[in-house]
């Protein structure tokens, strides 16, 4: 599947002061890598773009880890289906403790092929609220970012 983060005013913490710091494993060559550690809110958002992307199953010391949304590619576009891919979006992310989803806002494009998500959360932690990030799932190759 490929990925391509459409929110990119998210940005890494400058001042110093961070609660969640992680490694960022951005090396797709596609986006520059800018910092090898990640900040907050950042950090919590490559966190969930990488359960997102990998597949369940698929990390050999945690087999739970990751989704099965790729069981939705190729089939038809319709509102029900978009419906449910939203409800198994929202259940997968609950892997990601940090962040609890408000919900998942789906539209239905079927001249282009896709869905297109919006996923709302909040990070209670980091006092967050109403974060949008934004993810397009093309029946043909993926989620997209």
């Amino acid at each position: 599947m490929s990925i391509i983060l459409k929110d990119t005013s998210l940005k890494n913490s400058t001042s110093g002061n961070f609660t969640y710091r992680d490694v960022n494993l951005n090396l797709n060559g596609r986006q520059p890598v800018t910092s090898v550690v990640v900040d907050d809110l950042f950090a919590i958002t490559e966190s969930m773009r990488n359960i997102l992307t990998i597949k369940k199953g698929s990390r050999f010391l945690n087999r739970s880890f990751g989704n099965e949304l790729s069981e939705y590619m190729f089939e038809p576009i319709t509102e029900e289906l978009g419906k449910s891919l939203g409800d198994d979006l929202a259940e997968t992310l609950k892997q990601e403790t940090r962040i609890v989803v408000q919900e998942v806002n789906v539209t239905v494009d079927k001249a282009e092929g896709i869905y297109e998500l919006d996923i709302i959360f909040t990070v209670p932690t980091l006092s967050q609220s109403d974060i949008s990030m934004q993810v397009d799932f093309a029946m043909n190759q993926g989620l997209t970012f």
